[in-house]
């Protein structure tokens, strides 16, 4: 897998991380979402992942905070 490849993955799950912070999971494949983030990982893209998903719960976290 290419990075290119590996950067298309990561934005579909990072949408799929939006879509769950909005409430709205009954859109989403679970089973999708977990082979995805595998084969990231199996594919040696785990620090795309980590980090992307790591940033992306962070950002959700602030922002959630500043309306508070």
């Amino acid at each position: 897998m290419d990075r290119q490849s590996a950067q298309s993955i990561w934005n579909s799950l990072a949408n799929a991380i939006d879509e769950i912070a909005l409430r709205n999971s009954s859109v989403l494949s679970f089973e999708e979402l977990y082979r995805n983030s595998y084969n990231l990982v199996i594919q040696k893209h785990g620090k795309l992942l980590y980090d992307g998903v790591t940033s992306k719960i962070s950002s959700h976290l602030n922002n959630t905070a500043k309306r508070l």
